[in-house]
C-alpha cells in the first residue's frame, strides 16, 4: 500500500501480519477515524474521517486520485485532508 502525505510525497507501508493491530496501525497513518473511498478498480483510499475539520493540511494529491478513480464519491469543492493511504488489490483482500 502507499501512504500519501499532505505534501504530496509518498512512501510505501505494510499491513501489520497481527490482525489485531490493522485498525491501530491504519488510524496511525491517517492519524484518527479512517473512512474508506472506494474506486472504480476495487482499490481502496482510507482517510482520515475527521480531517477537514480538524483543519488538516490539505491533500492535493489524493484529491486529484479521488477525483479520477472515485467519481461516485468526487463533486466539485470536496477535498481531502491530511495523509492517507492507498490500497491495492492485494492488500483490500488483505483486510477481507
Amino acid at each position: 500500500m502507499q501512504l500519501i502525505h499532505s505534501d504530496g510525497s509518498t512512501e510505501e507501508a505494510k499491513l501489520p501480519e497481527n490482525e489485531n493491530e490493522v485498525l491501530t496501525f491504519l488510524q496511525s497513518k491517517v492519524k484518527g477515524l479512517i473512512q474508506y473511498i472506494y474506486f472504480t478498480d476495487g482499490r481502496q483510499m482510507i482517510v482520515n474521517e475527521e480531517g477537514l475539520v480538524l483543519g488538516l493540511d490539505p491533500n492535493l494529491k489524493a484529491t486529484e486520485i479521488v477525483k479520477q478513480d472515485a467519481p461516485d464519491f468526487y463533486w466539485p469543492g470536496v477535498m481531502i485532508a491530511g495523509d492517507v493511504l492507498i490500497l491495492n488489490l492485494e492488500d483490500v483482500e488483505a483486510l477481507k
